[in-house]
């Protein structure tokens, strides 16, 4: 069900007016809208909020729940803490950074908590979570299905490519769009005992599949897109009242859709239609990140399987096929294999993308969720295929500011986005200006945008903006980081979405927290246990 758009601007901006009033209201005691914001002159960033939360069903000016003229402090800041739950941040019902941070993500345009409304023309229904167990994980996971009765009552759905995206935009061939779809459909049906079949353009099919801007249908309701990034795509759910469009997928032909490119300025057409395809089969959003249905965009995931949560989820509605292959070992954390290449090799460097962990060793990746599931294959993915230029033996990376990866070797680094091969162009570290050559270990502070470079015994401090070392650096690492062993040397490191910095010394890896340079009372942990599963070593 799609439930994206301005498909009411005069209300929505009623709503966006009564929020800038109030905000500006003089009050002795009682909280204002300034109090959501962690800049209280930043007001733009209340505006656009107000605008998200309007568009993504969390206020719903329509019908009076939070009209301007009951519009108050302590219903914004509830709206924003569910915003919060599904962006998986935390749940602080202000404006902070990382909420900021996902407000200006493009993501799926359905409603995170569809509304019930009654309509004759249109029906929402609300999401029933289901939250499922399994001890022999010893953790809890979460999924989240429209309900029994949105579902396809055959087995066999028929679908259409109804057209292509916009070839002088997107990077994406239309051989490559067919493909992907297909494989997309194939991650689902691999689960459960359903088929697809295409069928041609002008035929009848269950599933319709399109590329339009903007007012792309004469579907009443049909909410619009809104240009590049913001909303990317909308699905309807099965049998939920949109008559022909139940079940079809329509993607923003104003994105620029690409594949297999690790591209800043691209959207991975493969996992937004996967996505799509999991709510028209009648899955809801999830909160987990590492969830295919997590609301929003992620990028390019290689060698994609579909997570453990959505494959429950789908086998809820349509049971299991008998012929389904395992996930066993690829969806589950740890890996559970002791011969594993990276416990006999060891980790050479990792970095934080998108909340998704991706370790390197040797001239191979893997990337884990916050949860410490491997997301791909467990044999890894060949870094070359898809960091161009990029040689074994790199020795540092991370994501800077910009969202690119440096990697790091020797007096060389490059810094990749994966949308051009002169992203890929070696630069000399010197020019950087003060930092050591071959450092062991980087990682990024995103919110200050200082750079920690290691060697040896000593930490540079490196700001992004000023392009230059911060006063009192370098410094020593046991100064900087207060915890760490005195004769270790920081192999790699990296920022989480939180502020949290974690150094790899060895096999162990120590956390400290946001804006602290005291270790975790809880670290260090064995890294290679955690994640890949590998025969703990024990020392007298």
């Amino acid at each position: 069900m799609a439930t994206g758009g301005l498909s009411s601007l005069p209300a929505l901006l009623k709503t966006v007016l009564a929020i800038f009033c109030l905000a500006c209201r003089p009050t002795e005691a009682a909280p204002t809208f300034l109090d959501l914001l962690e800049d209280p002159s930043d007001i733009s960033t209340l505006v656009k909020a107000a605008g998200f939360l309007a568009n993504y069903g969390y206020i719903s000016p329509e019908k009076g729940q939070t009209s301007p003229e009951q519009m108050n402090v302590t219903e914004m800041s509830f709206a924003i803490r569910k915003m919060q739950r599904y962006a998986a941040v935390n749940q602080t019902g202000v404006l902070d950074q990382p909420t900021v941070r996902m407000i200006n993500t493009a993501r799926c345009g359905v409603h995170d908590e569809p509304e019930e409304l009654s309509d004759s023309r249109i029906e929402y229904y609300v999401s029933d979570t289901v939250v499922a167990a399994d001890s022999s994980l010893g953790r809890k996971k979460r999924y989240a299905v429209a309900g029994l009765n949105y579902k396809w009552n055959k087995n066999d759905i028929k679908y259409k490519l109804t057209n292509y995206p916009d070839e002088s935009r997107s990077r994406i061939t239309k051989a490559q769009v067919r493909a992907d779809t297909e494989r997309a459909l194939k991650v689902w049906s691999d689960v459960i005992p359903l088929t697809f079949s295409k069928v041609n353009v002008r035929e009848a099919a269950d599933m319709e599949i399109l590329f339009g801007s903007y007012h792309h249908t004469e579907l009443a309701h049909d909410p619009t897109f809104d240009g590049p990034g913001g909303t990317l795509a909308h699905a309807f759910f099965p049998n939920s009242g949109w008559g022909e469009a139940n079940g079809d997928v329509h993607l923003d032909d104003s994105e620029t859709f690409t594949h297999r490119e690790f591209a800043a300025d691209g959207t991975d057409y493969l996992y937004t239609v996967a996505h799509e395809i999991g709510h028209a089969l009648s899955m809801s959003h999830a909160t987990d990140r590492s969830s295919l249905m997590f609301p929003y965009d992620k990028g390019y995931i290689p060698d994609f399987v579909l997570p453990e949560d959505d494959t429950r989820g789908i086998q809820l509605l349509y049971g299991k096929k008998t012929d389904a292959p395992s996930n066993d070992g690829e969806t589950t954390a740890p890996v559970a294999h002791s011969e594993h290449e990276v416990c006999r090799r060891g980790v050479d460097s990792l970095t934080m993308v998108d909340n998704v962990l991706h370790v390197f060793s040797g001239n191979k990746f893997w990337r884990f969720s916050e949860t410490k599931d491997i997301l791909g294959q467990v044999e890894g993915t060949v870094s070359r295929d898809y960091f161009e230029r990029l040689n074994a033996g790199t020795t540092a990376v991370y994501t800077r500011w910009d969202v690119k990866l440096v990697f790091l070797r020797g007096r060389n680094y490059w810094a990749y986005d994966g949308s051009s091969k002169d992203q890929a162009k070696a630069r000399k570290i010197a020019n950087l200006g003060g930092v050591p050559k071959s450092p062991t270990a980087v990682m990024h502070d995103r919110d200050q945008r200082h750079t920690y470079f290691f060697k040896y015994s000593k930490v540079w401090k490196y700001d992004e903006q000023s392009q230059s070392l911060v006063d009192g650096f370098p410094m020593g690492v046991h100064k900087a980081f207060d915890g760490l062993p005195k004769k270790g040397r920081v192999q790699a490191a990296f920022t989480d979405e939180q502020g949290d910095r974690y150094l790899l010394v060895g096999r162990q890896y120590y956390r400290f927290p946001n804006g602290q340079n005291q270790l975790d009372p809880e670290f260090p942990k064995d890294f290679l246990v955690d994640y890949f599963g590998c025969q703990p070593v024990f020392t007298q």
